[in-house]
């Protein structure tokens, strides 16, 4: 058995954790890249962050506080990767809608040898002990590292030959951390479709420089398939993705909820339910839904549902604690009828409007549309609220991450002006 690995699953842990990692903040850049056991040298904060048990506005605050904005600025790039991604996937939402219809072509057509082959390598029975060891890892602990996140793609993508959309939808069934616009672009990434002329291949060399020499040691077998020189890209397809006009989201204006009789639906893309801006709309009831019911995808290992209840309880109790009552903070289970218990929910309570965060492209997102309909024909309104965080960076994510960054960068320099003066 691989010993499991520490992730904040409440909001506390999230806020003592950032703490515990922020003297290793200037370090980061150095040993970011080392795969070491219980993985020490990164912050294990993607899991809170996927789920907002911590904002990404906290970490970076907190990070300017304590450090220059060069000492952090390798963190903080790693933090605005996520967004980043979560930006722009909403600028091109079609990648999504892409990558399910070709999942489900290939669990509807796919020849029995690569079937086979698949699940082989999903069950760490490739012949290439340390991709082997990373695909238990990932099972077992419900986490693996971004730079073995990485190589097992390349692994599954440039060396096996794979689907690289059957591999991503591996690792979103696993991953305690699973976020939709990280994985589908990072995978996308590695198979050179995300940024024209460029995949990212896997190499024994790179393992040897950043792997726990014991680790590779132990895991030797098949390693010459990984050799310098013996990979060779997969020859990927670039396209340039259609991008939308505009993202087309006026902020809800919450005053005009003040007094009246809402809700808060609760849902897993955002877990501060009970922070800022929702809570200026005093609620009647708070509905927690734990997680939607999806379709994709065939088993998932132990640790990441049970990741996603720790968070979901976490939610709960600090709702429970705002409300004060636990009549009326209802729960719905993962059920392919949770939108039907939602608008029970809403028309029990006699809401005027549901008020929710805004879900990103995604499973979730997906639903909206549906969920917005039953709800108008039930009488009650929905109110989708952003956060500042989201509706500031969002607008910035058309096009590569360096633009992103360069703009970001000079803001975030005058946000710890702001914050230190």
């Amino acid at each position: 058995m691989i010993p499991p690995i520490s992730m904040a699953a409440s909001r506390d842990q999230a806020l003592s954790a950032l703490n515990d990692f922020l003297p290793k903040v200037p370090f980061y850049g150095q040993k970011r890249n080392r795969v070491i056991p219980g993985h020490e040298d990164v912050s294990r904060l993607s899991g809170a962050l996927r789920h907002r048990l911590i904002q990404e506005s906290e970490i970076v605050d907190a990070v300017l506080h304590h450090h220059s904005f060069q000492a952090g600025e390798k963190y903080l790039q790693e933090v605005l990767w996520r967004t980043y991604w979560k930006g722009w996937l909403e600028w091109h939402p079609s990648v999504w809608a892409d990558y399910k219809h070709s999942l489900k072509a290939w669990h509807d057509g796919a020849d029995d040898r690569a079937q086979e082959r698949a699940v082989a390598l999903m069950e760490g029975r490739s012949g290439v002990a340390i991709m082997d060891f990373f695909a238990q890892e990932l099972t077992q602990t419900g986490y693996l590292h971004n730079h073995a996140r990485m190589w097992w793609a390349s692994f599954w993508i440039h060396v096996e030959r794979l689907p690289w959309y059957v591999g991503a939808d591996f690792f979103m069934r696993h991953l305690c951390d699973a976020d939709v616009a990280s994985n589908t672009l990072g995978w996308r990434w590695v198979a050179g479709l995300q940024t024209a002329g460029k995949s990212y291949l896997v190499r024994a060399s790179n393992l040897r420089k950043y792997c726990e020499p014991s680790l590779l040691e132990a895991h030797q077998a098949g390693l010459e398939r990984l050799e310098d020189g013996v990979v060779e890209a997969w020859p990927a397809s670039y396209l340039t993705i259609p991008c939308v006009e505009t993202l087309g989201r006026p902020t809800a204006d919450l005053s005009r909820w003040v007094d009246r009789r809402v809700g808060w639906w609760v849902h897993p893309e955002d877990g501060l339910a009970d922070q800022k801006p929702l809570q200026k709309a005093n609620p009647v009831s708070v509905l927690c839904t734990s997680r939607v019911h999806e379709t994709l995808g065939s088993s998932v290992s132990a640790p990441s549902p049970r990741y996603r209840h720790q968070v979901a309880d976490d939610v709960r109790q600090r709702v429970l604690s705002f409300m004060g009552s636990g009549d009326r903070v209802p729960t719905v289970e993962p059920s392919e009828h949770w939108m039907e218990s939602l608008v029970q929910w809403a028309s029990k309570n006699h809401l005027e409007a549901v008020l929710a965060y805004r879900p990103f492209v995604g499973s979730i997102h997906d639903q909206v549309t549906d969920l917005e309909i039953q709800l108008e024909a039930a009488g009650v309104a929905i109110v989708w609220v952003e956060r500042e965080w989201d509706t500031t960076w969002f607008p910035y994510a058309k096009k590569g991450f360096f633009p992103f960054w360069k703009s970001a960068g000079q803001q975030l320099q005058a946000r710890q002006i702001s914050l230190t003066s």
